[in-house]
């Protein structure tokens, strides 16, 4: 009968224990979970969230305004047909995983609606998130790993692709770069469908499937100047200004420019800019229409008072 009560007071003591051991780390959860409303983006406190909350027996109960937000955010990844409708799933997975920060179904799921938006970095983040409220070494682990190495590629051609149609005054439009030489612009646009010389006996070159014309220094036989025309809408300056870019946007984006110029011939207003690039726009339209990046001398030729019978504006 002594062992018997022994047996009991044994279970009694080990229950008790645990039940405080699951109050603690009940506690210590709901305080973490607090932090990370200030700090919402703090990785490393999520991981610490994700591993106490495995470690919390029972499991701990996803709130139910987290599994409204976590419903929402699915019907709007379902119905999405663009980036904004994209970007409705993504907040609601986000706000959910506030709530219940342990929640590896919310992380997957917005794993996906990040790849889906072409968020490709913010995804892959997402799905490490994801890998640490499951078990080490299981298939679905297997599964998700392979979806962050096929996601590190995307990003890759994303990157390759930004710099590829980047506009950098006083360097270079794409893949085009000031003082490239003549034979390598051509290896890489192909033979040109037309070429003139200029009357400073310099050599323009035209691609118009490109919508891009090169000039030449026919004595260096380097690239100084590249010239892109209204349609080739992928090439985009840092700031965000491209063909088709409102003249007000850009003069908010890119500030206080060194010379506006009015050509009278052609009807355009030509807005230059010292760091090496001259901007176009038909006073029609009120959109850019065509962009130039100069080396910094013919920038100086190009936008001084008179060119073109220029007149200066201001």
């Amino acid at each position: 009968m002594k062992y018997i009560k022994l047996i009991i007071l044994l279970f009694t003591f080990f229950g008790f224990t645990t039940s405080v051991f699951a109050e603690s780390a009940s506690k210590q959860l709901q305080a973490l979970t607090e932090q990370l409303l200030k700090a919402p983006t703090d990785n490393v406190l999520r991981v610490k969230i994700i591993k106490l909350a495995k470690k919390t027996k029972p499991q701990p109960v996803i709130p139910e305004e987290a599994t409204r937000l976590f419903i929402k955010a699915g019907v709007f990844h379902q119905e999405a047909k663009n980036v904004s409708g994209y970007d409705l799933a993504i907040t609601a997975y986000q706000k959910a995983l506030l709530i219940a920060p342990w929640w590896g179904d919310a992380y997957y799921n917005l794993a996906m609606a990040l790849s889906s938006a072409e968020k490709f970095n913010e995804a892959i983040n997402t799905y490490k998130l994801f890998k640490e409220t499951i078990a080490a070494g299981s298939p679905e682990a297997r599964e998700v790993q392979n979806k962050i190495y096929a996601l590190e590629a995307k990003s890759e051609i994303i990157k390759k692709e930004v710099t590829d149609n980047v506009i950098v005054p006083g360097q270079r439009i794409g893949k085009i770069a000031i003082g490239m030489s003549a034979d390598k612009l051509r290896e890489t646009l192909g033979k040109p469908a037309e070429e003139s010389k200029d009357i400073n006996f310099d050599t323009w070159y035209a691609w118009p499937n490109l919508l891009m014309r090169v000039f030449v220094k026919t004595s260096l036989n380097t690239v100084y100047q590249v010239a892109i025309v209204e349609g080739a809408i992928q090439y985009k300056t840092a700031e965000g200004v491209g063909l088709g870019s409102l003249v007000s946007e850009m003069r908010l984006k890119l500030g206080t420019r060194n010379r506006e110029i009015y050509d009278d011939i052609m009807r355009d207003t030509y807005y230059c800019y010292r760091a090496g690039i001259s901007l176009s726009a038909k006073q029609s339209k009120g959109t850019i229409t065509s962009i130039r990046v100069f080396s910094p001398n013919d920038f100086e030729e190009f936008c001084k008072p008179g060119y073109n019978k220029a007149i200066e504006n201001n």
